[in-house]
């Protein structure tokens, strides 16, 4: 039987408020719950891993609350939701630091506010299927656009005027618009958005964080530049637009193809490297938009959705953080399956959701489609050319009479330790040295914690240096050498596993004008005797050799003295007080994990442990001679 729908008072103009609005909901969603992840890691770090799981699992239930709303004219649920969403994201970017119990608040109200805006207004009667999807499309595509543009952190962490304006403009368009179309809406038969598309939004919200939107990733995992991967997340993004409508109109056996489709990819998408990693972006998207959109096409029951649909979208918010969650512990905690299961598992939920229940009449939206299709190509070729215009000259310098200066630095993905994600205060603590070189470990790429951050194109850009990275537990998070001087990679590796996590190393040339140093950059497992000697015998018998990084051992460490057998010393000790911390957290009076090692034919002239938190590590600056 054909469904009534609402309809608008007003011209097709009504319709495309309608999808910036949606657009708009998206935006604000996706950055104010990214925000909640650095946080939670830091009190992970503090207190319990395991606590601040069962706290963020807490506020990514909110959407249960909406059973408790009565039912709303449809005005009152747009302005509403919308003015939770707009509120919350606007009380976040002013706050400064943001305190974890405001993180969760912020979360939990936006989360409230989409739920009630999807489940107690009209919008999804409005929109068809292909419209409703389109226009998330088009709100991870303003996402990918505002992220790229503010050197990939969100605005909720950013100081200074321009992101607080920008903040200000999607916070007012989305009231703005809900006060629009809430006027001009006239309900008909109240239809809502299907239950088992919010289950599937689940999954597909969990592949577009961790891969299909995240940039930072589609970088490293692609081995490309920043503007590169934008360019190539946003192309995946105008398929997805263009394939939408095909979706409903597909037979069964056709939608399992695709499905089946997008699993193979999605487990492969961490897998490959270079340029598959890239092309399996370009299909997996298309195939997750295009399943959603028929999962968006079902039939509803009217007569359960009150208490039926939220409870449908805290089960796919909680799925999605579920998966996060796991997603990030895995390298540290591995499970009996696979890494790959998980988001394999979250193409199947959104398969299933395609799959089930019988699908509505479709009708309109190609004028509006091609219209966002032609937006989108535009924002994904003006972008990536922007971050190539602004990019900085990575011009090669001199070191003055061979004189190099070095910075080493956890940087611990620029969350400090208060919880903030801070790549600035990262880079402001590296440049009080002026340095040649900089050695970073827990280089963040992406990963949720760090609120998917790039910190390595980040730096590129704030320190003028061209770099080299080398994965270490995953692709999202590794080890880099930052150099103004000319730099030639010489090797890289993988250490012996002797721990929770995969470990790497990188070793660079770098010409100083006249005799080369060699910097090997790190970061191992606590007390490991099989990584150190590993490490060691890769970098055997090499002169003017610099070995910095993360070595978590202590100076009372017997481990300390395999560097000493092979002929290296620690420019700190080289001090007189080999106990200088380099905890910004100290929890003994000799806590240095971090370490600089030098051969004897490097002098070192000055030795200086940095301040401040925007890592749980202290930064250590040396200057060296001939």
């Amino acid at each position: 039987m054909t469904e009534s729908r609402a309809v608008l008072r007003g011209s097709s103009t009504d319709e495309v408020a309608v999808r910036l609005l949606v657009a708009l909901a998206v935006v604000v969603l996706a950055q104010t719950t990214r925000m909640l992840f650095p946080i939670m890691y830091e009190i992970g770090e503090d207190w319990d891993f395991i606590l601040a799981g069962l706290v963020a699992l807490g506020a990514f239930s909110a959407p249960l609350l909406v059973m408790m709303v009565p039912r709303l004219s449809g005005r009152t649920a747009l302005v509403g939701g919308s003015g939770l969403m707009a509120g919350a994201y606007l009380a976040a970017r002013i706050s400064d630091p943001i305190p974890s119990w405001l993180a969760i608040t912020v979360v939990v109200l936006a989360l409230v506010g989409v739920t009630v805006i999807g489940t107690r207004s009209d919008v999804a009667a409005v929109l068809s299927a292909t419209g409703l999807v389109s226009s998330i499309v088009l709100g991870m595509t303003i996402d990918v656009v505002v992220r790229a543009l503010f050197g990939s952190w969100d605005l909720a962490w950013q100081p200074g005027t321009a992101s607080l304006v920008v903040v200000l403009a999607l916070a007012a368009g989305l009231v703005g618009l809900a006060v629009r179309v809430g006027g001009e809406m006239s309900a008909v038969d109240g239809r809502r958005i299907p239950a088992m598309i919010w289950v599937g939004l689940g999954g597909y919200f969990l592949l577009q964080l961790l891969f299909v939107q995240n940039f930072a990733f589609v970088a490293s995992q692609g081995q490309t530049s920043q503007a590169w991967a934008v360019f190539a997340v946003l192309v995946a993004n105008l398929a997805a637009i263009a394939v939408v409508g095909v979706a409903p109109s597909l037979s069964k056996p056709q939608l399992g193809g695709v499905a089946a489709v997008a699993v193979a990819l999605a487990w492969a998408v961490s897998l490959v490297e270079g340029i598959g990693a890239v092309l399996v972006i370009f299909a997996l998207q298309p195939a997750l938009s295009g399943l959603l959109a028929r999962a968006a096409a079902r039939s509803t029951d009217r007569r359960t959705s009150a208490w039926r649909i939220p409870l449908a979208a805290a089960g796919g918010s909680v799925l999605y953080l579920a998966l996060v969650l796991i997603w990030s512990l895995h390298i540290d905690q591995p499970l009996p399956v696979p890494r790959q299961t998980i988001p394999a598992f979250a193409a199947l939920i959104v398969g299933i959701a395609a799959l089930t229940g019988e699908v509505r009449p479709e009708s309109g939206g190609r004028t509006i489609w091609r219209l966002g299709a032609l937006s989108g190509l535009a924002l994904a070729l003006a972008t990536p050319m922007l971050l190539v215009l602004t990019a900085p000259d990575l011009g090669e310098a001199n070191a003055e009479a061979g004189r190099i200066d070095i910075v080493s630095y956890n940087a611990r993905g620029s969350v400090g330790i208060d919880g903030q994600l801070a790549p600035d205060e990262t880079a402001r603590e590296i440049l009080t040295s002026n340095p040649d070189v900089v050695v970073i470990q827990e280089a963040a790429r992406g990963w949720p914690i760090h609120g998917t951050l790039d910190l390595v194109s980040y730096l590129e850009r704030e320190l003028a240096m061209e770099y080299v990275y080398v994965a270490a537990a995953d692709g999202q998070f590794g080890n880099a050498i930052f150099s103004k001087l000319p730099m030639t990679e010489i090797s890289r590796g993988v250490l012996p596993k002797d721990g929770s996590q995969e470990r790497s190393y990188v070793l660079v040339r770098i010409d100083t004008g006249t005799t080369p140093v060699h910097v090997v950059g790190t970061h191992l497992e606590p007390r490991s005797v099989p990584q150190v000697n590993a490490l060691l015998e890769a970098v055997v018998d090499i002169p003017r050799l610099v070995v910095a990084g993360d070595m978590n051992i202590a100076p009372k460490d017997a481990e300390i003295g395999l560097f000493a057998d092979a002929g290296l010393v620690d420019v700190v000790g080289a001090t007189g007080d080999e106990c200088r911390t380099t905890s910004a957290e100290p929890t003994s009076g000799c806590d240095r994990p971090d370490w600089v090692f030098v051969t004897p034919d490097l002098a070192i002239e000055q030795v200086r442990i940095g301040s401040g938190g925007a890592s749980d590590h202290l930064a250590i600056h040396v200057t060296l001679a001939p």
